[in-house]
């Protein structure tokens, strides 16, 4: 896990996309083809602050003009981003409905978990290549 600066509305790092053309499913991240193996890192939440602008309502405004918090995208919160290192794994369909599986990696956890974090198209995690410390 790397520590970073506190997030706020924008979310850093690039979603999981899975696009599906006439050579069926592929998955990707920061628009790069992503293979089996490939290691990533994932968004995760650390610490957690409060929204001054909104109170922690994630809303701001009075009425009709009321919308999400321009400090914390709506969350109500602002965090410090903890990227957890994970290894890419992929089962296609070849209809859009394929699953990635992201193996976690790190000390203590005796190589990598046996569990996998799913993701299925559209569900918004956000992920980068990992970054040279």
């Amino acid at each position: 896990m790397i520590p970073a600066e506190w997030v706020r509305a924008a979310l850093p790092g690039s979603p999981l996309v899975l696009t599906v053309d006439t050579g069926g499913e592929r998955w990707r991240c920061d628009g790069k083809p992503l293979h089996g193996g490939a290691g990533l890192e994932l968004l995760t939440e650390g610490e957690r602050r409060g929204c001054a602008p909104c109170d922690g309502e994630g809303r701001v405004g009075e009425g009709e003009a009321r919308g999400a918090c321009f400090a914390c995208g709506g969350r109500g919160y602002t965090f410090a981003p903890l990227w957890l290192r994970v290894r890419f794994e992929y089962q296609n369909a070849g209809d859009g409905s394929g699953e990635a599986l992201l193996y976690v990696r790190g000390p203590g956890l005796g190589g990598e978990e046996h569990h996998a974090i799913r993701v299925r198209r559209g569900e918004g995690l956000r992920c980068r290549w990992p970054v040279a410390t």
